[in-house]
């Protein structure tokens, strides 16, 4: 008799600067835990995981109830190269890998062969004829970069299956057409656009990172990391000008000029979009990452774009979770990424 017993995924794994996060869909449910990294720098920057980080991470997850020793990792953005290239359409039978290898290699001056890469064709152009070239999204990471990433958790013991770029993991977990999926990350804001799942368009902005928004109110009000991130995560946006707390005005200034850059990221992003594959049917944008839950951000953004906006919660993942039982690796790590946006997730002792 088959058993109906689910067999637990791969552990989706995304690696930022404060927090590392993990999800798991196992017989009794979805697991999600957030592990505190110790070490980041007065500028928020964090090194790579070493094997003692990778091992402290694994002890805290077992106790949290992941199971198994398989890993499928967010690939980190600072390390990828992702951009449009140009090159034979799919439907004319060139070897358009090889090609496109060749292109990245080039603009990168390195070897083709020491590259890990995924492209994905883009839609034409309005106006294309016959016989024009096409053109490519391209996420590549050198070996050296991914097995850095590697090796620490598979000195513990653990089996990586994947190394998953976010501009493949989100659009497959979230799979919309008609929304802006901008993750508000630890190091940097990401707006993508998707279709039928796969990729469009990605656009990585600094400056609009949960980690910058500290930043900001670390300059501005010339305090410590800790107490600039509970201004933001605690207040955000939200806080009056009349509230009577200095610190919390100010704080919140500095997260609406933050929000600001959003909504203009949005804005530009969809004219650039429209002008290049003509009109695009977007009506929502979600908020995913780990900044995505500051409070009043989505309000704020939704009043300057217009445009319907709310936050990607670890409830709606759970909805999802059968799917994600029986789904490919990418599709785990999108909801790690996704589900870092909510406060609910739980965040481990380390």
């Amino acid at each position: 008799m088959k058993s109906t017993r689910r067999t637990p995924t791969a552990i989706g794994l995304h690696i930022e600067n404060d927090e590392i996060h993990a999800y798991q869909v196992t017989a009794g449910g979805a697991i999600g835990v957030s592990v505190p990294r110790h070490g980041v720098g007065a500028d928020g920057s964090m090194e790579r995981v070493s094997e003692a980080e990778a091992a402290r991470v694994w002890s805290v997850l077992r106790r949290h109830g992941f199971q198994g020793t398989r890993l499928a990792m967010l690939a980190p953005a600072s390390k990828m190269c992702i951009a449009p290239v140009p090159g034979p359409p799919l439907s004319s039978g060139a070897p358009v890998e090889q090609l496109v290898r060749s292109e990245v290699a080039r603009t990168l001056r390195c070897d083709a062969s020491a590259l890990e890469l995924g492209f994905w064709e883009l839609p034409p152009p309005p106006r294309t004829r016959e016989g024009d070239a096409g053109e490519y999204l391209v996420a590549a990471i050198s070996y050296g970069d991914a097995e850095a990433c590697i090796d620490p958790f598979e000195s513990s013991g653990l089996i990586v299956e994947r190394l998953v770029p976010a501009v493949d993991a989100l659009p497959r977990v979230l799979r919309v057409d008609d929304a802006v999926l901008f993750d508000v990350g630890g190091e940097a804001g990401t707006l993508l656009l998707s279709r039928d799942g796969a990729p469009m368009y990605q656009r990585r902005i600094p400056e609009c990172g949960h980690g910058a928004i500290v930043d900001r109110v670390v300059r501005l009000l010339r305090v410590d990391r800790d107490a600039a991130r509970h201004l933001v995560d605690a207040y955000g946006v939200t806080t009056s000008e009349n509230d009577g707390v200095s610190s919390r005005a100010e704080g919140a200034r500095a997260v609406r000029e933050a929000a600001d850059g959003v909504a203009t990221q949005i804005m530009d992003s969809l004219r650039y979009v429209t002008h290049r594959f003509g009109s695009v049917n977007v009506g929502r944008v979600l908020l995913t990452g780990c900044g995505a839950a500051t409070p009043g951000l989505c309000e704020w953004v939704e009043a300057q774009t217009g445009l319907d906006v709310r936050v990607l919660t670890w409830e709606d993942l759970l909805m999802e979770a059968p799917r994600h039982a029986e789904a490919p690796a990418a599709r785990l790590v999108g909801a790690v990424a996704a589900a870092a946006s909510d406060v609910k997730i739980a965040r481990a002792a380390a």
